[in-house]
């Protein structure tokens, strides 16, 4: 179980693929927040390869709608080259911010 604060400085994390599924917040809301500096939200504003689904249900949407997730995930993964499926890696030339 974690107990302190976990500080991630690594720059490569950056240009990882990411998929942030939005449920109870909106992704034009997180970004509304990450551009005002919002501290839980600034870091989207540095991610490389970012893509961003809406998924409006609660925080739980393995319960709630699985199916949809199971979709949304699927797809996420599908979008990764088969390099960096095998940890090898190319990064893809993207940067998806929410409404594009």
């Amino acid at each position: 179980m974690l107990r302190g604060r976990v500080e991630l400085t690594d720059d490569a994390r950056l240009a990882v693929p990411a998929t942030l599924v939005c449920c109870s917040i909106p992704a034009a809301r997180i970004m509304e927040s990450a551009e005002a500096g919002h501290p839980m939200f600034a870091e989207v504003l540095n991610l490389e390869n970012v893509d961003f689904v809406d998924l409006p249900t609660g925080h739980w949407p393995m319960w709630s709608r699985p199916g949809y997730l199971a979709r949304i995930l699927a797809a996420a993964a599908a979008r990764l080259p088969l390099s960096a499926r095998t940890a090898r890696g190319t990064r893809r030339e993207s940067n998806r911010r929410a409404g594009s």
